[in-house]
């Protein structure tokens, strides 16, 4: 497996709330987002990664474990997380108020499981093509699946940015999971909203697909999006599947 990431305040933040986790065992992988408009977005993003890496590693999954067990671990580390995000903004006056999105990947030999809240996205690239695989956790995204309007409305709606899932918003709380089952050469991206608002789907698919470096595609694609004066931080870590680590 080949991984490539890269993180950036964007062109016109001062701070990035996003942060990132990639398991030393390359088994699981993270992304998260400080949601805007909240107090100490970054500190619900670091404390969102950091406590689920710690329980991923603690509760590890074997191989062979059956699908239910795995979307068992996910919600219980989601709910746990959960709790520690609210307990902090209940507690520390300067954090009230606080969330984040997340995007949990795990990885078990050519399938991966996610489990998701808000509006990072997880996408595959497969022959040439990019698939989102997440849907939006945010105002417009549900009155698009509700059929209350269409998909040009929600992409351009005034609230496009509010969400409405995330780590920290209420208690108890489910993420949504997936399943894929990869093949040779597929690519998954994790990513924040300040790259897909600036980049569209085609330039995924032609700065990755049947690139050699993907550390090298992430570096160039977040390069893109801070050229079009990206207004949020941007993060993207994506994995190739059966492609070897470049140095």
């Amino acid at each position: 497996m080949q991984i490539g990431v890269k993180t950036d305040k964007g062109a016109i933040r001062e701070k990035n709330e996003d942060s990132y986790y990639i398991s030393h065992d390359r088994r699981f992988f993270i992304i998260a987002d400080g949601v805007g408009g909240c107090n100490s977005g970054d500190i619900a993003s670091k404390t969102a990664v950091e406590s689920v890496a710690d329980f991923l590693k603690h509760y590890p999954l074997d191989h062979n474990v059956d699908d239910e067990k795995v979307y068992q671990c996910l919600s219980t580390c989601i709910e746990k997380v959960n709790k520690i995000i609210i307990e902090l903004s209940n507690h520390h006056i300067g954090y009230k108020g606080m969330g984040t999105t997340i995007i949990i990947l795990y990885t078990f030999l050519d399938k991966v499981f996610l489990a998701h809240m808000g509006d990072s996205r997880a996408y595959l690239l497969r022959n040439g093509k990019v698939d989102q695989i997440t849907e939006d956790h945010t105002i417009p995204a549900e009155l698009y699946r509700k059929g209350k309007i269409s998909l040009e409305e929600a992409e351009n709606h005034p609230q496009r940015n509010v969400i409405t899932k995330a780590l920290g918003m209420i208690d108890p709380i489910e993420a949504e999971m997936y399943k894929i089952s990869l093949e040779k050469e597929d690519i998954m991206i994790l990513c924040t909203d300040g790259l897909y608002e600036e980049v569209d789907e085609q330039e995924f698919v032609d700065l990755f697909s049947n690139k050699e470096n993907i550390q090298q595609s992430c570096d160039v694609i977040v390069g893109l999006a801070n050229s079009r004066e990206s207004k949020d931080n941007i993060t993207i870590l994506a994995l190739k599947n059966g492609g070897d680590d470049i140095k």
